[in-house]
């Protein structure tokens, strides 16, 4: 069963709610029951207002606002309930893998490798559709733009403006997992790990570096996942144990102090040392974790009942 909470203004939460918070917004404050079927879901991705999955079988759906063109439907209007995404653009045999929702764009990956960008900044309604020099085969992104790794282990990073062609990068070593966190206030970080469990990261968190380098107080540490959309992130080693960097602006570190100030080096959380972390969630201003024995633990911005 799938469960769900927080801001759900455009029911993008694939349900409806009665309940306001104390600024009259509609938002879910504890987790409820959704009637979605977590068996046939492949991939599931929530946007600020907007939301999108893919079904085992290769479909696309997607709820919430798309006004503006977010989630890519062919009408502009709010959906309450899932309506099928479809593009006549590409083959229809052409299955849906993975998507990835932002707060003003969404992503798809499809089974041959394209990508298919939509967005507000879209020209024309009309979906922009990528194909990278080496087959896709990995889709995230930041709230603002998505990434993507190739099956060379080389990433892209993509502009906000979707007709843009992403930029390519290459590691001494392939790139298996990536997170790109951007904001409005500077031009983000992008970190990503190889498969040796190197992390790199570039950005406004490794001093405006527009190149990649080895993050140095994690050089002897065998990562396994990395998280992060906004302006924090989190880094799990293969051995559990959390990393963070960014800002803790509403307490999303979980370390109790919501007044520390943002970092730009990974910190060690030993307060989550006793819980044995499998992997972890972040959002605009709010983490979750999931742990071994199946606890859903939370921290930071609970505004709209999101932890």
């Amino acid at each position: 069963m799938l469960f769900v909470a927080g801001l759900n203004n455009y029911n993008q939460l694939f349900t409806e709610t009665k309940k306001n918070n104390p600024d009259k917004i509609p938002c879910l404050d504890t987790f409820t029951p959704i009637s979605l079927d977590p068996s046939n879901i492949a991939d599931f991705s929530l946007g600020g207002t907007f939301s999108a999955y893919i079904t085992k079988d290769g479909q696309a759906f997607g709820i919430g606002d798309d006004t503006n063109f977010c989630l890519g439907t062919s009408k502009r209007q709010v959906y309450k309930t899932p309506v099928q995404i479809q593009f006549s653009q590409i083959d229809p045999n052409d299955k849906f893998v993975s998507v990835h929702c932002g707060s003003y764009y969404t992503a798809y990956l499809t089974e041959s490798g394209l990508i298919i960008y939509c967005s507000y900044y879209t020209q024309d309604f009309v979906p922009v559709i990528h194909r990278l020099p080496a087959k896709a085969i990995y889709l995230s992104g930041g709230i603002l733009k998505p990434v993507a790794i190739d099956e060379n282990g080389d990433f892209y990073l993509f502009k906000e403006n979707p007709v843009k062609e992403p930029k390519q990068f290459h590691l001494d070593e392939p790139v298996y997992d990536i997170i790109g966190c951007d904001n409005v206030f500077s031009s983000g970080f992008t970190i990503v790990i190889t498969v040796s469990g190197k992390i790199y990261s570039n950005g406004s968190f490794s001093e405006e570096n527009p190149t990649f380098a080895i993050v140095p107080e994690l050089s002897q540490i065998d990562v396994q996942r990395v998280f992060g959309i906004h302006r924090h992130c989190i880094a799990i080693t293969r051995k559990n144990q959390v990393n963070f960097m960014g800002s803790n602006s509403s307490g999303q570190f979980g370390n109790g102090d919501s007044k520390c100030e943002a970092r730009t080096d990974f910190e060690r959380m030993s307060i989550f040392d006793s819980y044995k972390i499998l992997t972890a969630a972040a959002g605009y201003g709010h983490t979750l974790y999931l742990t071994s024995n199946g606890k859903l633990l939370g921290c930071g911005n609970c505004e709209y009942g999101q932890c």
